[in-house]
């Protein structure tokens, strides 16, 4: 938690609230800095250096539970932990949040991404928030419904060809049915090229 390089790369989740567990005894905190490896927290009575505990994290979709370290106690109100272990799912789900909590404008335009890669995840997100559009990020078809369903004005939509099960093509064709407005793009690849995103973004879905 103390590498200066990590620490700049983290977004505040801000107006958060947690669920921890230590032994059989549940407990709340403000979570005011999150990474994938890692959190901080602010509360009462926190749990000191070494302790083991159960952070419950509400991400876009889903509830996560992750197993959680200790590793520093700032007068036992604020703590920074380490995640023990993060599966490739949970690391998807919290990026999805990461992303999403990037600061900017709720008004903005917004981006939908349906990538089931983290670090093809964070580049793209980034890249794109980077040119003044909101970031909605999913890592499944069926989260992506949700995000369709909810209030935010879409714009374009980024879809991974390696989704399982032609799931990347059954969405692209929900969406030209039922959202004709969204403009769409077939991400090819782990590793395509972000900048021919990113034009086809700023030719089509330029901001206001």
């Amino acid at each position: 938690m103390g590498n200066d390089r990590r620490r700049s790369s983290r977004v505040a989740l801000r107006d958060t609230r947690v669920r921890l567990r230590r032994e059989a005894s549940w407990g709340v905190a403000d979570l005011v800095d999150a990474s994938l490896t890692g959190a901080q927290l602010r509360g009462l009575e926190l749990p000191a250096v070494g302790s083991h505990l159960d952070l419950q994290l509400d991400v876009p979709c889903h509830r996560i539970r992750l197993r959680s370290t200790v590793m520093w106690n700032r007068d036992a109100r604020e703590v920074g932990v380490r995640f023990d272990v993060v599966s490739p799912r949970e690391q998807l789900l919290v990026n999805n949040a990461l992303l999403e909590a990037l600061p900017g404008h709720p008004d903005h335009r917004g981006v939908l991404l349906v990538l089931d890669d983290s670090a093809t995840q964070s580049a793209l997100g980034r890249t794109i928030h980077a040119r003044g559009y909101r970031v909605i990020s999913r890592s499944t078809p069926l989260d992506a419904l949700q995000a369709l369903a909810s209030s935010v004005s879409l714009h374009i939509a980024v879809v991974s060809a390696t989704l399982p099960n032609r799931g990347a093509f059954d969405l692209l064709h929900y969406l030209a049915d039922e959202h004709p407005g969204v403009h769409r793009c077939l991400w090819p690849h782990r590793h395509g090229d972000i900048t021919a995103v990113f034009e086809h973004v700023e030719r089509d879905v330029s901001p206001a």
